[in-house]
């Protein structure tokens, strides 16, 4: 299910609000999954400030290319492989879209933002699940992110 131009125009109008606040954004997007899931913390680095980094930098591609369903589709899809590594299931993915759009509720994402990026969320989201499927699960030490 795409997207249409002003659900586009909405994600990309509150993100652009939270760019400039990126490390901030992605601290509080932390805070938010180790609160919901604490059993998360332990499967991401000690030293968060690259992973928080990689969040805000792959929310931006996604954001960019919101009205180009290859450009997404080539990036979903290996970072669906490298989450099956990391040990991530569906589950993982509406608690990861639901504190995603709680912390941007928190930076000022009003009601029509909001739906636009569950919209967009899902979209992203659904691919990976069913790119997944196919794979095999590896096992790997620790996870790097459940969402980049």
């Amino acid at each position: 299910m795409a997207l249409t131009a002003d659900e586009i125009s909405a994600v990309r109008t509150s993100f652009a609000r939270v760019l400039p606040v990126k490390r901030s954004f992605g601290k509080d997007f932390y805070i938010g999954l180790f609160a919901a899931a604490p059993e998360a913390r332990d499967l991401f680095p000690a030293q968060m400030s690259r992973q928080r980094d990689k969040l805000v930098s792959m929310l931006a591609y996604v954001v960019k290319h919101l009205d180009d369903g290859e450009a997404l589709m080539d990036q979903a899809l290996p970072l669906a492989r490298r989450h099956v590594g990391y040990g991530a299931e569906p589950v993982h993915y509406a608690l990861v879209g639901e504190v995603l759009v709680q912390t941007l509720k928190s930076y000022g994402v009003d009601a029509a933002e909001e739906q636009a990026w569950r919209k967009a969320y899902g979209v992203l989201s659904g691919a990976m699940i069913a790119a997944a499927q196919d794979m095999p699960p590896r096992d790997e030490p620790k996870i790097e992110t459940l969402t980049t």
